[in-house]
């Protein structure tokens, strides 16, 4: 095919293409044709090309010529290029073309033109510069987040990780992307239990949360992961993947565990508390009673105080027993209870075990179940000893009421002791503070505090008209009480 031909075809191309077409002589001195897309991308006029073919050079993006001179050396010896690079001065290079160039031989096979086109791609590049930011950024981002981020596809391949997932396995980001979890990790029976898990939600397509699972470090230490799995598509294809979210809660897991340690150990104090000191200062309380008829008068008022202390210690043990019970409970562990039920319980108790105080009910109560548990009886039983061993009058007089507030009861025990000065009422909550000259522990009142928080609840005092101090329990009430 001689110049002639190859002008016209290119000619015909010319009139329906917005790119550069070109034919220069095989040595890129001559130039056989160049349309007027030329101008346009290049920002120089064909007519000074033509006069000085080298002059396009001129407005290729200096870091790009040294490889477009390579490629044009390519074409002319026979060889098919395609290229990317920037050109137009006049827009500081602004321009991104691709170009493609052919040998064009005569009939005995020889390089006798070199000829193309050359495309303006600025916008699809911009699109990739801006994408490439994108995930520049988001890797910024991932590798930033302290916990495992990870993306693998259906073959178990990473295609996808953060700087954690890298420095968990010793090697490098770039290492782990390819790799699969048979190739990373030491055990066989995690990476076996983690692409299971993987091929579960990308067959069902539905998200997998795993509490607890296990993974072995470069180091061989043996971390706790919480991870999240949802089904991934990788953009731009078909395939499918698993996106995974995994934190490590090993130290929480540590935590965890001693807590348990400790829940038994307190569970076994619990049961020596209640089970041998009580029986034993029940013994003794026995025995003293005993011995009642075998001493003399001097020896009864020993006696006396002996039980007492029996007494007082057999207490102490019920507080400590249910100050354990509360440490012990769950916050979600409440249940509907009939606080009229409580109260009159509590109250005959109370009336048998201090026979010289006046305990009495403000009638009527009102049915109302609130969300308690076993260990009320003991709020109510501490309130009513505080307001008995705390008052000096001959005859204490405790007053105990209920009132239903919409979805909240209020229960009240009042009594006509000296009162609680206003500057110490937040105090007599607090665990160790005990009453005024109380030789006590200090513990019921913080047990009653500590009950009725876990409750949901609130416990407050005011004065009492004209003397004497109120314990109001606000209680939630049950749904449909």
């Amino acid at each position: 095919m001689g110049p002639d031909e190859f002008t016209r075809l290119f000619h015909q191309l010319a009139d329906s293409t917005p790119d550069v077409i070109y034919m220069f002589t095989a040595d890129w001195d001559d130039v056989v044709f160049l349309n007027g897309a030329y101008e346009e991308i290049w920002g120089q006029s064909a007519e000074a090309v033509q006069a000085d073919p080298q002059d396009f050079l001129d407005g290729i993006y200096p870091d790009h010529r040294e490889k477009v001179r390579d490629a044009m050396d390519r074409i002319s010896a026979g060889e098919p290029v395609d290229i990317e690079y920037r050109v137009n001065e006049a827009a500081d290079y602004g321009r991104w073309v691709w170009a493609r160039g052919e040998p064009l031989t005569d009939d005995q096979g020889q390089v006798q033109y070199v000829g193309g086109f050359v495309r303006d791609v600025t916008e699809r590049k911009r699109r990739e510069q801006k994408l490439e930011r994108a995930r520049e950024r988001l890797r910024q981002v991932i590798d930033l987040v302290p916990d495992l981020v990870f993306a693998k596809n259906a073959d178990g391949e990473y295609i996808l990780a953060n700087e954690t997932v890298a420095e968990l396995y010793g090697i490098s980001v770039e290492e782990v992307v390819g790799s699969k979890d048979y190739e990373l990790l030491f055990s066989d029976e995690q990476a076996s239990q983690f692409r299971e898990d993987d091929l579960e939600v990308i067959e069902s397509g539905e998200s997998k949360f795993i509490p607890e699972e296990e993974l072995t470090d470069a180091d061989g230490e043996t971390h706790v992961l919480q991870t999240r799995k949802i089904p991934y598509d990788v953009a731009g294809t078909d395939e499918q993947a698993v996106l995974g979210y995994a934190r490590d809660v090993t130290d929480l897991k540590e935590y965890e565990w001693e807590l348990e340690a400790q829940r038994d150990h307190l569970e076994l104090l619990n049961e020596v508390v209640r089970h041998d000191i009580r029986n034993d200062m029940q013994m003794v309380s026995g025995r003293a009673e005993l011995l009642d008829e075998h001493v003399d008068e001097a020896g009864r008022e020993h006696l006396a105080a002996l039980e007492r202390a029996a007494t007082e210690a057999i207490d102490r043990t019920k507080t400590a027993r249910d100050l354990t019970r509360t440490m012990l409970r769950s916050e979600e562990a409440t249940e509907p209870v009939a606080l009229e039920r409580v109260v009159t319980t509590q109250v005959d108790a109370m009336r048998s075990r201090y026979p010289g105080a006046d305990v009495d009910i403000e009638r009527p109560l009102p049915a109302v179940d609130v969300l308690a548990d076993e260990l009320l009886d003991s709020v109510l039983d501490n309130l009513l000893k505080n307001a008995i061993i705390h008052n000096d009058s001959p005859e204490p007089t405790v007053t105990v009421s209920v009132e239903h507030e919409g979805d909240t009861a209020v229960l009240r025990v009042a009594d006509d002791g000296d009162g609680i000065p206003e500057d110490r009422r937040e105090e007599i909550f607090a665990k160790g503070e005990k009453g005024l000259e109380s030789p006590g522990t200090g513990l019921g009142l913080h047990l009653v505090g500590t009950i009725v928080d876990q409750y949901g609840g609130d416990v407050r005092v005011t004065d009492r008209e004209p003397k004497g101090s109120v314990f109001a329990v606000e209680l939630p009430v049950a749904p449909d009480s």
